[in-house]
């Protein structure tokens, strides 16, 4: 620890070792061991930590010349009806129906038109948009791909 970081800590948590980070607290001793300039320093800090301790400190507040204060300015400020302030809160608008379902028609039309052309590196295979649109829309798949499965499943059921 150096003794700018010593005093700088000092002047925070006082000369209390029980207010300081407990990481901080070993460090400072072996530089109180060490370090004349820091010893110095840290009996400067415990004589005014100590005369603050004895100080005789009455702080009287006249609290009813704090309060009257307070309601004078709280009676400055201007006060709204509570008439208008529900009207414009809660004030119906027609953007309030549509929004989300503006966000749902926005999101339904992404998906059609990426559904309506699918790129050829995302299809099975390697087929072609227009080999999709004939699997999709034909009688039978078998057109498309072949008789492969057909013949290795007695059944002909898929």
């Amino acid at each position: 620890m150096t003794l700018d970081e010593f005093k700088h800590l000092t002047d925070i948590h006082s000369g209390d070792f029980s207010k300081w980070p407990v990481d901080k607290v070993n460090p400072a001793l072996a530089l109180l061991a060490t370090s004349p300039q820091a010893k110095q320093w840290f009996d400067g800090v415990l004589h005014l930590d100590d005369a603050l301790r004895r100080a005789d400190i009455n702080v009287r507040a006249d609290y009813a010349a704090l309060e009257m204060k307070i309601m004078q300015a709280i009676g400055r400020t201007p006060q709204a009806s509570a008439t208008h302030e529900f009207s414009v809160a809660y004030r119906f608008r027609l953007s309030h129906l549509f929004a989300p379902s503006g966000g749902l028609l926005a999101m339904a039309l992404v998906g059609f038109l990426i559904g309506f052309n699918p790129s050829a590196s995302l299809t099975p295979d390697g087929l072609q948009a227009d080999d999709m649109a004939q699997i999709v829309f034909s009688a039978g798949a078998n057109d498309v791909l072949g008789d492969a499965d057909a013949d290795n499943d007695e059944t002909g059921v898929y």
